[in-house]
Order: structure tokens, then C-alpha cells, then sequence
């Protein structure tokens, strides 16, 4: 027994102290044998548990590394998507109040262009007005040519009757001075008949007294008529300047007439752009506040997302401490495992010095 042995007995018979003795030290034997079964059968379960612990450990420590690394990995990844998804929401930002800006811009534009519209409505009206009152022009302009060139006629009509006068008045002059002479010669004549002749010495003097005046009154109306043609031949002069003025400025107003068409055409091509343009930047500034409401709402999800990516990643990060909290508790657990196994190792060690009954081994 002292030996460790508890397989030997003890056979006496006796019934005094001795053999009492004899007897609580067998009751003993049995009972530490019985002890010493079941601490070697529990410290076999032990070492077996604790081999499994080991294994299972190191098994876990593996997978929670995997996991650490992974988990790393994970809070890495929601960094960059973080970061990528707050410079998303922050262009966003920017495209949305760059779209605004555009938007309007596009108002104004449109509204630019009804206020040009305008104008070159007013400005096609008011071309159209020029036109007709250069047409107008240009017509009173033609039949004053066709007047002036009439009274340029008749000038030149006047100015040959005038000089048909003058050839009359000359041959007036010249019968006077016929006749003035006439009345000489009978004078001359009635002065030498004497007394028979004096009544046409009479005669004589009152054609001579006609002839005189005839020849004045043919010398007024003579010079009455060249002043008359000097008059006229300026009136011609002048209608004829008249004539060209009014031609050139028929000329002139066809001229303008042709521009103010062709400047009228162009407004209105200018008109129809600019209704084209406006109904256009009627569309883009629609489009552009559609396109504005849209960038706003991926602004408004931007940073909805960015919150919840920053709530994820805090729980990644919680997940990532715990992760090397577990970790660091699966080495432990690795070690006690291991320290378990070296202590059950040794406590089996200790046990296999003694001997025990067999059927006191399977004791539990």
C-alpha cells in the first residue's frame, strides 16, 4: 500500500486492535483504490477533453484569424467605399448646384430670348412699315419723274412757242420799219405835191405815228419774250435738275425697298430661329429642372448611403474588435488547453504508480 499498490490484501483473522486495524486499513486501501480509479479514469477524460479542446483551439484560433484578416480586410474595403461613397455624395453635391446654376441659367436664357423674340417682332413690323412707306416713296417718286419730265415738255413747248413769237415780233419789226419808211417816202412824196397833198401828208404822219409804235411794241414783246425763254430755258434747267434729284432718289428708294425686303426676310428667318431657339431652351430648362430634382435625390441617397456606410463600418469596426477579442481569447483557450493537457498528462503519470483492482478502474 505504501507503495502504491492496493491490489494485495490482507488475510487475518484475528479480532482484536490488530485485526480491527487490519481491517480499517484494507477499508482504506479499497477506498483509495477506488479514488485513485476514478481520478485515472477522469484524468484519462481529462487529457482526452483536453486534446479535443486543444485541437478544437487551434482550429478556432485558425478560423478566427481568417476571420480577423478577413474582417480587416472588410473594414479596409468599407474605408475605401466610405471615402469613395462621401466624394460621390459630394460630387453629387456640386453636380446638384451645378445643375441649378444651369437651370437657371436656361431661364434666363429662355427668358433672353422671348424679350429678343420680341424685338425682332416689333423690328419685323417695323420693317414691313419701312417697306411699304419706301414702296410708297418709290412710287411717288416715279410719277413725280413722270410729272417733271411732263412739265419739262411743256416748258420746252412753251419755250418753242415762245421762240415762234419772237419770229412773229421780228417780222412785226421788220414791217414796221417797211412801213415806217413808206410813210417817209409819202411825206416826202406829199411834200413836194404842194398843197393837193396835204391831206395824205396827214396820212402819212398818223402811219408814220403807227409805224413808230408798232416798232416799240414789237421791241417790248421781243424783249418781253427773251426774258420769257431766259425763264424758261432756267424752268427747264431747273426741272430737268429736279427730274435727275427725283430719279436718283427713285433709285434711292428702290434700293431701300430691296434692302428693307431683304432685311424683313432675314427677321423673320431670325424670328422662326429664335422661336426654334426659345422653344428649345424651353425644353432644356425643363429637362435641366427634371435632371436637377433627379441629382438632388441621388445627393439626398448619396448621403443617406454615406450614413449608413459610416453606421456599417462602426459595426465592422465593433465586429473587428470583437473578432480580435475572440481571437485573443481562443489563444488562451489554446494555452489553458494545452497547460490542461501537460497538467492531466501528469496527473495520469501520477496515477499509473498505482496499482488498482481492475474492476475498480471503470469506476466513475
Amino acid at each position: 500500500i505504501s507503495k502504491g499498490d492496493f491490489t494485495e490484501k490482507l488475510n487475518l483473522k484475528q479480532k482484536d486492535e490488530i485485526g480491527q486495524l487490519s481491517k480499517e486499513i484494507i477499508n482504506m486501501a479499497d477506498h483509495l483504490s477506488s479514488i485513485v480509479a476514478k481520478v485515472k479514469h477522469s484524468g484519462i477524460q481529462v487529457a482526452e477533453s483536453a486534446n479535443e479542446l486543444s485541437a478544437m483551439s487551434r482550429q478556432q484560433d485558425v478560423s478566427v484569424s481568417s476571420q480577423a484578416k478577413a474582417t480587416d480586410h472588410m473594414v479596409q474595403s468599407m474605408e475605401e467605399m466610405s471615402a469613395n461613397i462621401n466624394m460621390m455624395a459630394s460630387a453629387a453635391e456640386e453636380m446638384s448646384v451645378n445643375i441649378r446654376q444651369v437651370s437657371q441659367s436656361a431661364d434666363q436664357v429662355s427668358h433672353n430670348i422671348d424679350s429678343v423674340a420680341g424685338s425682332i417682332e416689333e423690328l419685323s413690323a417695323s420693317m414691313t412699315d419701312v417697306g411699304e412707306n419706301a414702296r410708297q416713296g418709290s412710287d411717288i417718286a416715279r410719277k413725280s419723274v413722270e410729272m417733271a419730265t411732263m412739265a419739262g415738255n411743256t416748258m420746252k413747248s412753251l419755250g418753242e412757242a415762245a421762240d415762234e413769237i419772237g419770229d412773229v415780233t421780228a417780222v412785226i419789226k421788220r414791217i414796221a420799219e417797211k412801213t415806217d419808211l413808206l410813210a417817209v417816202n409819202a411825206a416826202i412824196e406829199a411834200a413836194s405835191a404842194g398843197e393837193a397833198g396835204k391831206g395824205f401828208a396827214v396820212v402819212a404822219g398818223e402811219i408814220t405815228k403807227f409805224a413808230e409804235q408798232s416798232a416799240r411794241a414789237a421791241e417790248d414783246i421781243s424783249q418781253r419774250i427773251s426774258k420769257v425763254q431766259e425763264k424758261t430755258e432756267a424752268a427747264v434747267t431747273v426741272i430737268s435738275d429736279v427730274s435727275t434729284i427725283i430719279m436718283e432718289i427713285n433709285k434711292s428708294s428702290e434700293i431701300i425697298t430691296s434692302a428693307v425686303e431683304e432685311q424683313t426676310e432675314a427677321a423673320n428667318d431670325i424670328a422662326q430661329h429664335i422661336s426654334q431657339a426659345n422653344f428649345r431652351a424651353d425644353e432644356i430648362a425643363a429637362s435641366t429642372a427634371e435632371l436637377a430634382i433627379g441629382a438632388e435625390d441621388v445627393s439626398r441617397n448619396a448621403g443617406e448611403a454615406a450614413n449608413v456606410t459610416s453606421s456599417v463600418k462602426k459595426s465592422i469596426f465593433l465586429v473587428n474588435q470583437n473578432t480580435n477579442d475572440t481571437c485573443e481569447s481562443a489563444r488562451q483557450l489554446n494555452t489553458s488547453a494545452n497547460d490542461l493537457s501537460r497538467l492531466s498528462k501528469k496527473l495520469l503519470d501520477l496515477v499509473a504508480s498505482f496499482k488498482v483492482f481492475s474492476k475498480e478502474k471503470n469506476a466513475s
